[in-house]
């Protein structure tokens, strides 16, 4: 922990020594409220649960993090999940493809690496909560990646990574998903699939519509995994999700901001 200047916790990065390590820089004058408000140690968090991936695949790590954290938070009771969901509506549009892009392994920029990597894993648990009718999701898959690998104090191709979850959920959704994504720019539909999770914006606030096509699968992903699952309530239909994203030889992209 290294002492700043300020009332708030400014930065953090995490390292890889002989043993894990996370450095933060916090304002001499944070009180409380600036600790239980904060994001970035829990984003920093996530990144101790994931083995390494190569330097140019930073994206799954950098993705996870940036949607894990408002979710766990959320599953904690310590973020309201229109606050979540708000943050993806937001947020996500910025990690779409623009012209010229080469895919997430070979398009290092901030959105595509932060924003990209959330949607991949948005679209993964989407994906993995239709096929196993809504037992297991991405948050199983990291635990099961974090069981094997031990964290981030090994390197793993990311092949390896998504194969370890994969196999915990007895899907191929990450590795599909992977495959489709990796070197070509695979535009995603997010328009279409906010719409499905009924997650809209109305004079200034974030609302649910729970009759939306994946508004079952929307609450899933921010309750606690304690709760039980209702039987039928996730459909047998296909994908949802993977007919959002498009294959590399479609035109269709979405507008950005």
């Amino acid at each position: 922990m290294i002492a700043d200047d300020g009332d708030r916790i400014s930065s953090g990065s995490t390292y890889r020594f002989s043993g894990s390590a996370i450095r933060v820089r916090v304002g001499r004058m944070a009180r409380e409220t600036a600790f239980r408000d904060d994001w970035i140690l829990v984003h920093e968090m996530t990144h101790l649960a994931l083995p390494n991936v190569p330097q140019r695949s930073e994206w799954p790590p950098e993705g996870n993090g940036t949607y894990v954290e408002p979710i766990a938070r959320a599953q904690a009771g310590q973020l309201d999940p229109s606050v979540v969901w708000r943050w993806s509506l937001e947020g996500m549009p910025k990690g779409q493809p623009l012209p010229g892009d080469l895919g997430l392994d070979n398009t290092h920029t901030w959105g595509r690496m932060y924003w990209g990597g959330a949607t991949f894993w948005l679209l993964a648990d989407i994906e993995i909560l239709e096929e196993t009718h809504g037992l297991l999701g991405a948050q199983e898959a990291l635990r099961a990646i974090n069981r094997k690998s031990g964290g981030n104090g090994v390197i793993w191709s990311v092949d390896q990574m998504l194969a370890a979850g994969d196999e915990a959920t007895g899907t191929h959704v990450m590795s599909r998903l992977y495959a489709k994504m990796k070197t070509a720019p695979a535009p995603a539909d997010m328009a279409a699939l906010f719409r499905d999770l009924d997650v809209g914006e109305r004079d200034g606030r974030i609302v649910f519509d729970d009759a939306a096509p994946l508004a079952a699968i929307r609450r899933r992903i921010t309750e606690p995994r304690e709760q039980p699952v209702a039987q039928g309530q996730f459909g047998h239909r296909r994908s949802v999700a993977a007919s959002l994203v498009h294959s590399s030889h479609r035109k269709k992209d979405l507008a950005l901001p």
